[in-house]
């Protein structure tokens, strides 16, 4: 894969647009120090246009990226850089590494190269390449349920003090502002230590989801008054619906103040079944998440597109994660949802930006930091714009002429 780039210091780029899940309609955005310093409505005269069939539109954000393109962030931490660099091609252009319950040694191995990354790159004004921006960490696990635990090794699951001592012990590896590489954490909050974590990830800013989990209703409520707002993946490695034992999946889809990540990669949910989330909860309350593994870009079967709609199983048949790029859960969201293509995409940007607390990703806005892309309503990325530059992807042309 290849891209080219297009220096756009100074100069209007001119597209269809969309942001905060509303279509802009045609608008002119200008780039000055690798920052959005104008949009427009229109036309500017001599702006670069973009090809009418794609949305400029905010940078994807991943809450949950275990690898991609032959790597697995669990045994090659070292390789990080490179699957940022590949990234992009999905459209996502900041994420979270994730890691499935991982022993301690190797959560702190990915949680150095996480910092170790972040303080040589940080948002370039003039990349030389485009390149996803890893925010941090996602640690799913290891205080999981057994019963829900999926395809987690039983004998890396921790509770009680055991569980405490880990994530101290992770945590530990800070930035030079003293914040940890640890974004995100998910835990089942029926587990012994699940609560006893809560205040600490609280006072680190750590943001804690509740997933693999075979809670009740009764302590579904109770975790959401701990303020464990979010739901890792939903519909899957969780206790169903019953209709007389509603779950911990009943109290997050009733709560109005909580947020569910969702992998619409038509397999680990069917079509109907997000239809009737989004019915339920609406698309505000639904954050679109990869959780990418290093089956993601993989084209040794022949394929010549990465707009295949898939994921990865052992040999039983048990999902190991995605392999479904991002812009395509979000094409899909918005064809199995039936809401329009902007609202599933600020499905995919803004709303995890938000469970971030980032006010500058996820939207088109003077001040941002230019972090955009050119994305088709079938998922196809075209070309990305960072910094000062426009980078053509090798998928075809995004913007080939000027307007008059």
């Amino acid at each position: 894969m290849q891209a080219v780039g297009t220096n756009i210091e100074g100069h209007f780029l001119t597209s269809r647009a969309c942001s905060g899940g509303r279509d802009l309609g045609v608008v002119s955005v200008r780039i000055e120090e690798g920052k959005i310093s104008q949009i427009e409505p229109g036309k500017k005269a001599g702006a670069l246009v973009l090809d009418e069939s794609l949305w400029l539109a905010p940078g994807l954000v991943d809450l949950q990226v275990n690898g991609g393109y032959g790597i697995d962030l669990l045994t090659a931490p070292d390789r990080l850089e490179e699957l940022s660099k590949h990234l992009v091609f999905t459209g996502v252009l900041s994420y979270l590494a994730a890691l499935p319950s991982p022993s301690a040694s190797d959560a702190i191995e990915l949680a150095r190269e996480v910092i170790c990354t972040n303080s040589q790159d940080g948002l370039q004004k003039s990349p030389a390449a485009p390149k996803a921006e890893v925010l941090g960490m996602h640690l799913e696990g290891p205080v999981l349920n057994p019963t829900r635990r999926g395809v987690h090794p039983p004998e890396r699951l921790l509770s009680g003090r055991d569980a405490l001592r880990f994530f101290e012990e992770v945590i530990s590896v800070v930035d030079p502002n003293g914040r940890p590489a640890v974004r995100a954490l998910t835990l089942a909050p029926e587990i012994d230590g699940a609560k006893e974590l809560v205040p600490l990830a609280k006072r680190h800013q750590v943001i804690i989801a509740a997933g693999h989990t075979d809670a009740s209703y009764e302590e579904g409520t109770e975790a959401i008054a701990l303020g464990i707002r979010v739901f890792t993946h939903v519909f899957n490695a969780v206790r169903p619906i019953h209709h007389r034992d509603p779950g911990i999946l009943t109290a997050y889809l009733l709560d109005t103040s909580t947020i569910l990540t969702l992998i619409c990669d038509g397999v680990h949910v069917s079509e109907q079944i997000v239809r009737l989330l989004t019915k339920i909860v609406g698309p505000a309350r639904i954050a679109l998440v990869s959780d990418a593994v290093a089956g993601l870009g993989d084209t040794s079967a022949g394929e010549k597109s990465l707009l295949i709609s898939r994921a990865a199983t052992d040999s039983t048949g048990r999902l190991l994660g995605g392999t479904t790029p991002l812009s395509l859960c979000a094409a899909q969201f918005a064809r199995f949802a039936q809401i329009s293509f902007p609202a599933a995409l600020h499905c995919a940007s803004g709303i995890p930006a938000r469970i971030l607390k980032l006010r500058d990703r996820g939207v088109l806005k003077v001040g941002a930091p230019a972090q955009l892309i050119a994305v088709s309503e079938e998922g196809e990325v075209s070309a990305v714009i960072q910094g000062n530059n426009l980078f053509q992807l090798s998928s075809g042309d995004a913007a080939n002429r000027r307007s008059t």
